[in-house]
């Protein structure tokens, strides 16, 4: 029996005894799940789907863990039940592909910054999709582990040294032919008091963060450049991954906001002078997004974002993969916010 069948049965289960109480349900659910009691443990009463969304994730990574239907306070509804088996038999039915992650299998994808966080679901999105992927990242570790889950490519490299980025790109161009995509993701935040900043501190914020989508579209526009008549490609993707701090801050973190006001300006700058490759450039500015731990989130947490909940990285997938439709070649030079409204929320204190 494979994990779609497992997972179906185990839900039908739950059907069957959703009507009982949430304390003899976890029971009940512990004798037939393969899951870590932990997990079961220390998920909270208030938000009990988010099992379910581990269920569907660990069956199928890249499924949107925010269709599922929400439940009610502590009590599981059969609705709930309902909606959770069908989203598993559209799963079985797709053998494995997502309705939403449709994007033609075809493109030449490099990520930077690819072995956590918002950049693996990137990396597990297009490569679900049937795309050639090629990530680049400081963890060994994490990117060797990653690359032989999704069948991609990974390479070592600090992007904040010059020559370990363009070799990733070089690399690529002499084994690919060309790269379709590009996504600048890599990005670290470390925020200290001004006073104590020193510039080095301040210039390696800014050598991680923004340096390399200038590095990396000036090695993507040379490359095809040098394309001939016959060779041109017709289609192109930068994808820079921004931040709402571009427009909004709060003490302490002059660098970060800096390197990200600097992705925001430098996107509509590369969109011009990109043009006439054929490539279309656009910047993301995700707000809050939780990569681990979804679960352990607080109620106000959610409830604070007029969207009601807080960001899951496959939000972002989602929108890369939108900008990497060729039919959505209108969309340019342009800063997409995903924050769930709160950056248009007018608050005091």
């Amino acid at each position: 029996m494979d994990k779609i069948e497992i997972l179906k049965s185990k839900l039908e289960y739950l059907k069957e005894v959703s009507k009982k109480g949430y304390v003899e349900l976890l029971d009940e659910l512990k004798e037939i799940s393969n899951q870590k009691t932990d997990l079961i443990v220390r998920i909270s009463a208030k938000r009990p789907e988010v099992l379910f969304r581990n269920y569907i994730k660990d069956v199928h990574p890249y499924y949107l863990r925010d269709i599922v239907v929400k439940g009610s306070g502590a009590r599981y509804n059969v609705s709930l039940i309902d909606a959770l088996i069908k989203c598993v038999t559209e799963l079985e039915e797709k053998q494995g592909s997502v309705k939403i992650y449709q994007t033609k299998g075809n493109k030449r994808i490099f990520i930077t910054g690819g072995a956590s966080g918002i950049g693996k679901t990137l990396v597990q999105a297009f490569a679900g999709a049937g795309n050639k992927v090629a990530f680049c990242d400081i963890d060994r570790s994490k990117g060797d582990e990653l690359a032989k889950e999704t069948k991609t490519q990974f390479f070592l490299a600090d992007v904040s040294r010059v020559n370990e980025l363009e070799n990733c790109l070089q690399s690529l161009f002499q084994q690919w032919g060309d790269i379709d995509v590009i996504i600048n993701n890599a990005g670290i935040s470390k925020f200290s008091p001004l006073t104590e900043t020193t510039i080095e501190q301040f210039d390696h914020i800014l050598s991680v963060n923004l340096r390399p989508v200038f590095i990396t579209s000036k090695l993507l526009a040379q490359h095809r450049s040098k394309q001939t008549n016959d060779s041109k490609n017709p289609y192109g993707r930068i994808i820079n991954i921004c931040s709402t701090r571009y427009l909004m801050s709060e003490p302490n973190s002059e660098g970060y906001a800096a390197s990200k006001g600097g992705i925001f300006s430098l996107t509509h700058a590369l969109a011009m002078s990109l043009s006439p490759l054929h490539i279309t450039v656009n910047s993301i500015s995700p707000g809050w997004i939780q990569n681990t731990n979804y679960e352990q989130l607080t109620e106000a947490d959610h409830l604070q974002h007029p969207s009601r909940r807080v960001g899951h990285p496959e939000d972002i997938a989602r929108m890369c993969l939108f900008l990497c439709e060729e039919q959505n070649d209108f969309v340019n030079a342009e800063n997409i916010v995903i924050d769930g409204g709160m950056t248009r929320k007018m608050i005091y204190e």
